[in-house]
């Protein structure tokens, strides 16, 4: 399904105030319409586009993933959104091409990141350490993360929340990974 270009075309979209970053994310959306793309960083916005949530490739479901190019208020403004070849070409590719906004609770992403920070810096305050002297991981025992929440992006770094071995962690995590299959390291 090729969201509507006609109407994201009729629809403005406020930029204003955004703070700019590059990450990519994937729809945590359950919705059967699809998840809403919006004019402005608003639930009461209108609705650009709808995008379709996610596809079956090779008998598994993958998720819509789409490029964020600036965060206001727990809203991801987005300039596009794809589905990448899992295994069946034909069913890649993208979906929409513009801009719009999705809010930060639809919206996940694996960190590859061993810190969690308190800013969207290096040297920042660590909020979690993902690390467990247990994991198999050949990326140097650093245990998986998957975000449940995006509240804020800026540059290449997210501030992010998701359970880490029990426990709900918040933070600023840079080298994420929004492939589906395998670990971006």
């Amino acid at each position: 399904m090729l969201c509507s270009d006609a109407l994201a075309a009729e629809t403005p979209v406020d930029m204003a105030g955004a703070t700019p970053c590059a990450i990519d994310v994937y729809s945590l959306d359950d919705d059967p319409n699809g998840l809403n793309v919006r004019a402005s960083p608003s639930g009461k916005a209108a609705v650009v586009t709808k995008l379709e949530n996610s596809r079956s490739q090779d008998g598994e479901s993958f998720e819509v993933e789409m490029r964020v190019v600036g965060s206001k208020d727990g809203w991801l403004l987005i300039e596009r959104a794809f589905f990448r070849d899992y295994g069946e070409a034909e069913k890649a590719g993208p979906v929409f091409e513009g801009k719009g906004w999705v809010s930060g609770t639809l919206a996940g992403t694996d960190v590859q990141d061993v810190v969690l920070r308190s800013a969207p810096s290096p040297t920042a305050k660590p909020t979690a350490t993902l690390y467990s002297p247990n994991s198999s991981s050949p990326a140097g025992k650093v245990d998986r993360l998957e975000v449940s929440k995006i509240f804020a992006c800026k540059g290449e770094w997210a501030e992010v929340e998701g359970e880490f071995r029990g426990k709900t962690v918040k933070g600023w995590a840079t080298r994420l990974c929004s492939n589906q299959v395998t670990i971006c390291r």
